[in-house]
C-alpha cells in the first residue's frame, strides 16, 4: 500500500497532502492542455518545427527556462530545432546545439546530415557556460528513441522536480513525434509511385493543377514535357518483366537528378514520366528535355550482367490561354506521339 502522500505512476508531482492538493490538480489540469496542444499539431506541415515552438511556450507553465532544443531523428537525416526568447546569445545557442549533437551514437552523428533551425531572435549577452544549467530528456525508449529535447537557462541548475516535470513532458512530445512520423509516412506513401519512388500519377496531377493555379494568378511561365520509353515492350520481351522493372527504376531517377529542385517529376502511367517546370517557358522545357534525352541515350543499363540500351521520347508544352491540366497534357502527348512518328529519340515542341 502506498503512503498518503507517495506519487502514483504516472501523474506528475501530485502532493495528497491537504496543502498541495490545489497545485496538484492544477499541474494535472495544464499537462491535459499541453497534450491537446500537441494533438493538435499532427498533421500540419513542418510538424516537428510546430512542436519546438509549441514546447518552448508551453512548457514554460512547468518549468523556467531561457533557452528549449530539440533533436529530432528522422529517417535518414537529423533535424535540430531551437528556440530562444530573444535574450539568448549566438555562443549558448551553439552550447545547446553541441550538447544535444554529443548524445547522438556515433555512427548516426558521423553519417546523418543535420539541419538546424533557430526559431526566436537573438541577444548579445556574455556567455559564461559555467552559469548554464541544463536538463536533459530522451525522446522515447533507448531501444526506439526520436531524439532529445533540452531546456538550459542562466543563473540556477534545476531541480529534482523540475527534471521529473520535464521528463514527463517529454514522454508526451515523444508520442507526438511518433504520431506526426507515422503521418508523414502514410502520406508519403499516398502520394509516391511504389515501383519508382517518384510521384505518382494522381499527385504529379495534382502538382501541375497548382503550379497552373499559380501560372494564372501571378502570370509566371509553366511548361511540363511528357516522356515515353522507346520500344520498351521489347526489354520486356527479351530481358524479362524483371529488367524492365529496374530499368523504370532507374530512368524515373535520371529524369528527376536531371531536374532542378523546384520541379516535380511523376510517373504518369506505364512508361511515361511527366515533368512538371514551373517559371520556364517552352524553349527552355526543350532545352531541359533534350539534356534527358541525351542522358538516357548515353546510359548503360545492367541487369544481371546484360547491358541494356535504350532510347527515350518527348513531348513538350506551355502554359497559355488559361487552358486546363487535362489540355496541357494532352498538347505534350501530341508532340510526344509526333516524335515517334518522326523515328523516335528525339523531343519535339511545337507552340500552342
Amino acid at each position: 500500500m502506498p503512503e498518503d502522500n507517495e506519487t502514483p505512476e504516472g501523474i506528475i508531482g501530485v502532493d495528497r497532502s491537504a496543502e498541495g492538493s490545489d497545485s496538484a490538480h492544477n499541474l494535472l489540469h495544464k499537462e491535459i492542455r499541453f497534450v491537446k496542444g500537441l494533438q493538435t499539431i499532427i498533421g500540419e506541415i513542418e510538424g516537428r518545427t510546430l512542436v519546438c515552438n509549441y514546447s518552448y511556450d508551453a512548457i514554460q507553465d512547468f518549468v523556467r527556462f531561457d533557452t528549449l532544443g530539440l533533436l529530432a531523428c528522422t529517417g535518414d537525416s537529423v533535424e535540430i530545432c531551437l528556440c530562444t526568447g530573444g535574450l539568448t546569445s549566438q555562443e549558448e545557442i551553439d552550447f545547446m546545439q553541441s550538447m544535444l549533437v554529443s548524445l547522438l551514437p556515433g555512427p548516426i552523428r558521423e553519417t546523418r546530415p543535420s539541419r538546424t533551425i533557430v526559431l526566436g531572435e537573438l541577444g548579445h549577452k556574455a556567455f559564461e557556460p559555467a552559469a548554464i544549467g541544463a536538463v536533459v530528456a530522451a525522446l522515447g525508449s533507448r531501444e526506439d528513441s526520436k531524439g532529445f529535447m533540452a531546456l538550459a537557462r542562466e543563473g540556477s541548475a534545476f531541480s529534482e522536480r523540475e527534471e521529473r516535470v520535464f521528463k514527463r513532458l517529454c514522454s508526451h512530445i515523444a508520442l507526438a513525434l511518433e504520431k506526426i512520423e507515422l503521418f508523414d509516412r502514410v502520406t508519403q506513401l499516398a502520394i509516391t509511385d511504389g515501383l519508382t519512388g517518384i510521384f505518382n500519377h494522381l499527385h504529379i496531377v495534382t502538382k501541375l493543377e497548382g503550379e497552373i493555379a499559380r501560372s494564372r494568378r501571378y502570370g509566371s511561365n509553366l511548361s511540363v514535357i511528357l516522356f515515353d520509353i522507346d520500344n520498351f515492350k521489347d526489354i520486356n520481351d527479351h530481358f524479362g518483366h524483371l529488367a524492365g522493372d529496374q530499368v523504370l527504376i532507374r530512368v524515373a531517377q535520371l529524369i528527376k537528378n536531371s531536374m532542378r529542385n523546384i520541379d516535380a517529376v511523376g510517373r504518369y502511367g506505364g512508361e511515361e514520366f511527366l515533368a512538371v517546370l514551373p517559371e520556364t517557358d517552352g524553349e527552355a522545357a526543350l532545352t531541359m528535355a533534350e539534356r534527358v534525352r541525351s542522358r538516357i541515350q548515353d546510359e548503360h543499363f545492367v541487369y544481371e550482367d546484360q547491358v541494356i540500351r535504350l532510347t527515350l521520347s518527348g513531348g513538350v508544352a506551355d502554359y497559355t490561354n488559361q487552358i486546363e491540366a487535362s489540355r496541357l497534357i494532352r498538347i505534350a502527348d501530341d508532340n510526344l506521339l509526333a516524335a515517334k512518328k518522326q523515328g523516335k529519340n528525339m523531343v519535339l515542341y511545337e507552340k500552342n
